[in-house]
């Protein structure tokens, strides 16, 4: 006898569509508004973005763990966590020089990888925006590579 096993349901495709943007993001673990609210005294969670996940509606907040609950409580990651908060706070209002600024103030871990790659989309998002704001200002076409 053979057993054909399957997963079904809304957290299974949350999973599924947050696996594909670990490595758009930098991060090989990303998790979802549930699971981070669920391990956020245990681990060092940084928000990242909002996403449309295919059959919702509503857009999904996703965290990257960053570490463990020593790198949570260390200051360096306080000081990463505030300049994320900050910087996307900024992003979301389209204050994209400000967005650009708390994202040049971020701290680097010795393999420079700690917030670097955390706060990359974001920051290309932004810098893409002030390139399409003054392109519209002084009316030139952009260029192509």
């Amino acid at each position: 006898m053979r057993f054909d096993y399957s997963v079904l349901g809304d957290s299974v495709n949350l999973a599924s569509r947050l696996e594909g943007q670990s490595k758009e993001y930098g991060f090989p673990i990303i998790v979802g508004s549930r699971t981070a609210l669920a391990v956020k005294d245990k681990f060092a969670i940084l928000e990242l973005d909002f996403i449309m996940v295919k059959g919702k509606k509503e857009p999904e907040v996703i965290y990257a763990i960053a570490g463990r609950e020593d790198t949570a409580q260390s200051g360096r990651f306080q000081r990463l966590r505030n300049l994320t908060i900050e910087m996307l706070a900024c992003y979301r209002s389209r204050d994209w020089d400000g967005a650009l600024a708390a994202d040049r103030a971020r701290p680097q871990d010795r393999r420079g990888q700690f917030a670097g790659a955390a706060l990359s989309i974001c920051t290309k998002r932004a810098s893409a925006a002030i390139s399409k704001i003054r392109r519209r200002k002084t009316g030139t076409a952009p260029s192509r590579c």
